[in-house]
């Protein structure tokens, strides 16, 4: 459970108390002003920067298929009507 910023300044005042203000910042300087499970880290970002990609060049992946097979029955669709048109009429 995370120190409230009151609990943390209570810490402090007793730390100076016992090893005055250079050894009070140095102790306070190494505690985490977060919930170890809010902490952000660079492996933690790289793998999400990796599956972001992943799920971007599967979504590239899947509109190009959908828009390529929409052009190739487009063009079936023209060309059939033209033929028609030309030879049948």
């Amino acid at each position: 459970m995370a120190a409230s910023e009151r609990a943390r300044h209570d810490l402090y005042e007793q730390l100076t108390g016992l090893l005055g203000d250079e050894g009070a910042n140095t102790l306070m300087e190494g505690l985490h002003p977060r919930p170890w499970d809010e902490i952000v880290t660079k492996h933690y970002l790289d793998e999400r920067l990796d599956q972001l990609r992943d799920q971007l060049r599967a979504q590239i992946h899947e509109t190009a298929t959908g828009q390529t097979r929409v052009l190739v029955f487009s063009m079936i669709g023209a060309i059939l009507t033209v033929a028609v048109i030309a030879f049948g009429a």
